[in-house]
């Protein structure tokens, strides 16, 4: 092999990893409240994504259950270097669920895969207990994503039940 030929594969080795840092896509998410959510009903997915270069392509969700083909949601999103939080609204099903797979597809092909899983189905009577704060601007859920940032010094705490439920809800006072 000639000096030519070398210099070749070195070029297009280093090439090749040049172009896989360029790629590098990072996500993460949560389904509903801090992954609980209630079947049947329309819950938020919520999933961070930032991409070394700035990069258009569409964020795939799949619900996926042991018997059932996956339901898939599909958004375009543009991820850049700063995390920004995408939502979507999925259907739960009422029947178990395994996980819920998230892909971000770009060029034809999936660039980044994510899969939340221990997701906790809640009963319709029981409380969901979801504490809010004032962040960026405008009032905000407080999450994981949320904890390392700095809070305006007050909250509110609000219990969700879903429909149906109200009867067995306790009151305001007690």
């Amino acid at each position: 092999m000639g000096r030519k030929s070398i210099a070749l594969i070195l070029l297009l080795l280093f090439a090749s990893a040049g172009y896989l840092l360029a790629d590098e896509i990072g996500l993460d998410g949560s389904v509903g409240f801090g992954n609980c959510y209630r079947p049947g009903e329309w819950t938020p997915v919520t999933v961070w994504g930032d991409a070394a270069e700035p990069i258009s392509g569409r964020l795939v969700i799949e619900i996926v259950t042991p018997d059932w083909p996956p339901a898939r949601y599909i958004q375009p999103v543009r991820l850049t270097n700063k995390p920004v939080p995408h939502t979507l609204y999925v259907l739960m099903p009422e029947y178990p669920l395994e996980h819920v797979q998230v892909r971000f597809v770009a060029s034809g092909r999936t660039r980044a895969k994510l899969e939340i899983g221990r997701l906790e189905p809640l009963a319709p009577a029981t409380p969901l207990v979801v504490n809010f704060t004032h962040y960026g601007g405008k009032l905000a859920v407080l999450n994981r994503k949320a904890l390392g940032f700095a809070h305006a010094p007050w909250g509110l705490s609000l219990a969700i039940y879903s429909k149906g439920a109200n009867a067995e809800a306790p009151s305001p006072g007690g």
